[in-house]
């Protein structure tokens, strides 16, 4: 009879060691995850990155001062094909933009790395994919010396919509996030 009233006071004992323990962890738990939730919202209201925006048209002019050099960038047309060469778009549409950028910098810029990041966005932000190409079909690369412009052609595979908008985020020369877009639809 003793034994088995030390086993059920051992059992008794041991539920509420193994209570006690597991209030505790929940208590710890409960203020990790509390401070968990405190750093990761200090954390998203530091870095909350704040982009300025520039809104132009069809044929209006960006000066940009980037991390790669000083050049300006203008939208001069756009043109919606279903085919290019015989080869038919694998999404809805190719929009053919024409684009001329100015190195207005003291130094040699590369084509590439002032029109690399543009984007061409349909109403639902949606963003085709593209080719540069001169005017002749070769591909738009090389160095503009300063004063030197160049216009060439960025062909975009994209869903057909009525408003595109065509643009690119980059790096200010003094290290601030902007984005400059060119708002249009093929009949401007």
């Amino acid at each position: 009879m003793k034994k088995i009233i030390r086993f059920t006071l051992f059992m008794i004992i041991s539920l509420l060691v193994a209570g006690c323990n597991s209030n505790e962890d929940a208590q710890s738990n409960a203020n990790s995850e509390e401070e968990v939730s405190q750093s990761s919202e200090d954390y998203s209201e530091e870095s909350e990155l704040k982009v300025e925006k520039t809104n132009l048209n069809m044929g209006e002019t960006a000066e940009l001062s980037t991390t790669v050099g000083d050049f300006s960038l203008t939208l001069e047309d756009a043109e919606e094909k279903t085919e290019i060469d015989g080869q038919q778009s694998q999404l809805d549409i190719f929009v053919l933009t024409e684009w001329k950028v100015e190195n207005i910098s003291e130094e040699p810029i590369e084509v590439n790395d002032a029109i690399g990041g543009l984007h061409l966005y349909n109403e639902m932000r949606g963003s085709g994919t593209w080719w540069i190409l001169l005017e002749n079909d070769e591909e738009w690369k090389g160095e503009l010396q300063p004063g030197e412009s160049a216009t060439g052609e960025l062909k975009f595979e994209i869903e057909d919509t009525e408003e595109y908008s065509a643009g690119m985020e980059y790096a200010s020369a003094d290290s601030e996030l902007k984005e400059v877009m060119w708002n249009f639809t093929i009949e401007d």
